[in-house]
């Protein structure tokens, strides 16, 4: 099985969030998060669309909490996570992260023709569906179909990490 890493990759970013002055429990402004998680989203997948942050209100803000998330890429619902890492006296800080895997369909197309032609297979078309990324847990597989003179193959790829390392067979 070939490894390669066909994903965006999994950002980390320390984000601040105003507490409440006036209350005695922390809280924190999820569009302005939502903001943040499309920010960050944006930064690695800049020739694709990223859209409709959102992110759940009225959780509680303490350390380990974790924050759900959503972003549109490409047309695409992807989950984020959003960890509550320390509270200081004015700020919460953050670690933002893909909640599911995020892979590219282009990064998997280009993977597969690269190693169809270390085999000196050229000129081959790959199709793995219309979409421009896949969403999706470690483990999961998908196929994509290699065709060349009539003739085609399947590829298997397994999604291996949350960071988007993908192994294919076929």
């Amino acid at each position: 099985m070939t490894r390669t890493r066909a994903a965006l990759a999994t950002t980390s970013l320390l984000a601040l969030a105003a507490l409440s002055a006036c209350s005695s429990e922390p809280t924190y402004d999820a569009e302005e998060i939502a903001a943040k998680v499309v920010a960050e989203q944006e930064k690695v997948t800049p020739d694709l669309e990223v859209a409709d942050g959102t992110c759940e209100e009225d959780v509680p803000l303490e350390v380990d909490e974790v924050i759900g998330c959503t972003v549109s890429i490409a047309g695409v619902e992807a989950p984020y996570d959003v960890t509550v890492t320390s509270l200081e006296e004015e700020r919460a800080n953050y670690r933002i992260e893909p909640a599911k895997a995020v892979i590219s369909v282009e990064a998997v197309k280009g993977a597969l023709t690269a190693e169809l032609e270390k085999q000196g297979v050229t000129g081959a078309e790959v199709d793995c569906g219309g979409d421009a990324i896949r969403v999706e847990d470690p483990g999961t597989t998908f196929t994509c179909t290699m065709s060349l003179g009539g003739r085609s193959r399947e590829a298997t790829i397994t999604v291996q990490d949350l960071q988007g390392n993908i192994g294919y067979e076929f």
